[in-house]
């Protein structure tokens, strides 16, 4: 199976719960991670401070949005218009009007935009995903 080459954005609390849990999946491969200042706990040639940079000179699938909500909507579009697929973290936008935006764009590009929900992947959600398959619920 071929990995899905990624870029994240954002690296506070959530960028690195993200982080982690797509380092450790088969299906994806970290190849940027966008933030201001260099981290510790990510090697240096996967840190840029500039997503432009990123989008024009790394191999990226797509890109994981994990910024403050005031910025989904300028960095989605930044990212669309690249053509790339878009994870968003919710909200996708403040204004509906924007969302539409980015799903025009995204149909325009031909890319998918996803937007993410806080318990994804989070153990319960996952056991209960199990039981529901076990006893053939919903």
């Amino acid at each position: 199976m071929e990995r899905i080459n990624l870029a994240l954005v954002g690296y506070g609390k959530w960028g690195r719960f993200l982080y982690k849990h797509f380092e450790r999946d088969a299906l994806f491969q970290v190849r940027a991670v966008v933030c201001r200042t260099p981290k510790s706990d990510i090697s240096a040639n996967l840190f840029e401070p500039d997503l432009a940079k990123v989008l024009r000179e790394r191999p990226i699938d797509a890109v994981v949005v994990a910024t403050p909500s005031e910025t989904h909507f300028q960095i989605g579009c930044q990212v669309l218009a690249a053509g790339k697929h878009l994870w968003l973290e919710k909200p996708p936008a403040l204004r509906s009007e924007n969302m539409r935006l980015l799903a025009k764009i995204a149909a325009q590009k031909e890319v998918k935009v996803l937007v993410d929900f806080t318990f994804t992947f989070s153990a319960a959600l996952a056991a209960m995903k199990d039981l529901r398959s076990q006893f053939g619920l919903g």
